[in-house]
Formats: C-alpha cells, structure tokens, sequence
C-alpha cells in the first residue's frame, strides 16, 4: 500500500487527476454564465469624449447631458414609466433591479442638467436620487469642496 501511495504522489501520476479536478470545476463554473445581457435588466451608458465635460464646481469630468435617477423600492413600474415618459429624456441606460436609469438630455449643458435635476427631485416624490453622473476620481486623496 505505501508504493502504491508513493507512487501516487509523483507529479506525473498526479497530473490526470488534477486536470480533471480543473476542468471539471472550470465546467461547474461557467455552466451558469451567460453572454445575454439584454434580458438581464441592465446597461449602461457610454458618452463619447465630446459628451465629457469638466465640472467647474467639483473638479471632476462629468457627463454633461445625463442625469442618473433612482426611484424608492417602493415605485411600482407603470408609476416609473410614467415619470419617466414625463421629464422629456431618452432612458439610456439602467439597472432594473435597483431601480436606477440613466435619462440622456442631448444638447444640453451641466448647468441644465443641474436644474433638471433639481427640478427632478423636486417634482417626484418616488425620486430618491437624481445626480449627475462623474466619470473621473480627483487625484488629490485629502480633496473635500
């Protein structure tokens, strides 16, 4: 018994057995992946580098023409679509299962996208977020404005 567990320990004799260890977790794995991202409830929007601007006020490069908006949990979807169909914007993006939309306002500038904003949360009460969307880090750690 003891040759026979010798010999089991070399790295030639190992080697099947921990291939097919790994590829058969490799299998289990990925069985429950999936490339189909349309059904899945989520996309995101990505600007072009003119739809990039710098915010004055933070420092911080900024998409300049979309607001992100998060609705309560407790927004029920026709209550969404409608608001949504009401503020004039293009849904761009989204993550459905937090309830968060990206609305696009083509043409339009930060300053606008500041007042929509706030008009936005001032108008909904199912709006619990509505910001601007940074797309940068500043490079200073101690940074506060």
């Amino acid at each position: 018994m003891r040759a026979y567990l010798n010999k089991l320990n070399t790295p030639l004799t190992a080697f099947p057995y921990m291939a097919a260890a790994l590829f058969i977790s490799i299998f289990l794995s990925a069985s429950g992946c999936s490339n189909n991202t349309e059904n899945s409830g989520v996309k995101f929007f990505t600007p072009a580098e003119d739809g990039l601007v710098m915010d004055e006020f933070t420092g911080l490069m900024t998409m300049k023409d979309v607001i992100s908006i998060t609705f309560s949990s407790k927004t029920d979807d026709e209550t969404m679509k409608n608001i949504l169909s009401s503020i004039n914007g293009e849904v761009v993006g989204y993550d459905k299962s937090v309830k968060y939309y990206q609305i696009r306002f083509p043409g339009s500038d930060l300053q606008t996208i500041e007042n929509l904003r706030l008009e936005i949360l001032g108008k909904y009460k199912e709006v619990e977020l509505a910001s601007t969307i940074p797309v940068s880090a500043h490079k200073n750690p101690y940074y506060a404005k």
